[in-house]
């Protein structure tokens, strides 16, 4: 790589959200037993949902308009479908670790001679400003009963997410984390002198693929 201005960017993006729908997303294995409403994860992190149940067949399905056929047994899989978050005034990502030292005692000064890492984890800080019903539910951790939300009605949202850069300066990538847990961030202001805002924390943990996330150049 040649140092280059070209490689300052100022970050701009869209940022999306689909939902595990309340199951155990499971990997796609050839020739496995799939229940009816299961939800798998391709090699490439798409989600597919079958509603009839069966086995899977010797390969992954390929998908034409969304809809993935016949795989083995199984009629078809649908792909889960993504969730525009709209205007995304801001996206964080936070790698966290936990690390472990060891001090050599053999010298007049204790030194430090090893520090390992424990445990890694990360998270997301997504700030969106437009007030959906499916930002809200996010926010609120909102259960959809009959039309209404009912507000810290779910105990547990998961999903993935996905973010596409689009800014004119600086380069471009294409962010995607598969397995994100979601818990309320700072307070909503609800009545204010500015624009309403809601701050979501994302919890990110390994996926099915034993993936924390990728992170890709754009396709030409």
């Amino acid at each position: 790589m040649t140092s280059s201005p070209d490689n300052l960017t100022i970050g701009k993006g869209k940022a999306y959200f689909r939902s595990f729908g309340g199951v155990v997303v499971l990997k796609w294995v050839t020739l496995t037993e799939y229940s009816a409403g299961a939800v798998v994860m391709l090699a490439d992190g798409t989600l597919i949902k079958t509603t009839a149940g069966g086995t899977s067949g010797a390969s992954e399905p390929t998908a034409t308009l969304g809809v993935y056929g016949t795989d083995g047994d199984i009629d078809d899989w649908v792909e889960v479908p993504w969730v525009d978050f709209g205007n995304c005034p801001s996206f964080k990502v936070n790698g966290e670790y936990e690390t472990l030292e060891h001090f050599s005692d053999r010298t007049p000064i204790k030194t430090r001679d090893k520090k390992v890492i424990l445990t890694r984890k990360g998270s997301l800080g997504i700030t969106l400003d437009e007030m959906t019903k499916e930002n809200l539910m996010l926010a609120l951790m909102g259960k959809d009963s009959s039309g209404k939300v009912k507000i810290f009605g779910e105990t547990q949202v998961y999903g993935q997410v996905k973010l596409e850069q689009t800014n004119e300066v600086g380069n471009k990538f294409n962010w995607f984390f598969g397995n994100v847990s979601f818990i309320p961030g700072k307070e909503i202001e609800v009545i204010g002198n500015s624009w309403m805002t809601v701050e979501i924390t994302g919890e990110v943990n390994m996926d099915a693929n034993g993936e924390f996330g990728t992170l890709s150049e754009p396709t030409p």
